[in-house]
């Protein structure tokens, strides 16, 4: 007879599948994260105004916005928001990014500083977004 207190523990067909669609995934999330190429420009974006820099320019881009005030700093290819008054701190405390794509956001002050760069394939065009 089979004792109920202890369920079989062979593996069906169902874990196995689990497994192997788990480790696809973290293989699939692996590949587009480090596949980003490193970005070659810096957009801030506040209110209705927006900034564009050169990545390869080391400068301080102060930003005045919804009554805060924030510094945000372009060195050695990164950027980073260095200052800001806001409550929360959550833009400062995002340290420095590099890679087309990343953004940091300061949604008290309304800034989102975005990382772009030189599309070498067509990918968003074809979706219908801008590139």
């Amino acid at each position: 007879m089979a004792d109920l207190r202890y369920p079989s523990r062979k593996l069906t067909f169902f874990d196995v599948l689990i497994v192997v669609l788990t480790l696809f995934a973290a293989v699939f999330s692996a590949y587009f994260l480090f596949s980003r190429t490193e970005g070659t420009s810096c957009t801030v974006t506040f209110g209705q105004e927006s900034v564009t820099c050169s990545l390869a320019d080391d400068r301080g881009i102060p930003v005045l916005s919804n009554g805060y005030a924030l510094t945000v700093v372009i060195e050695n290819g990164t950027v980073s928001v260095t200052e800001s008054d806001c409550p929360d701190g959550v833009c400062v405390n995002s340290g420095a990014i590099s890679r087309e794509g990343q953004a940091i956001v300061c949604v008290p002050a309304g800034v989102i500083v975005r990382i772009g760069g030189i599309r070498t394939d067509n990918a968003d065009i074809i979706a219908g977004g801008a590139p």
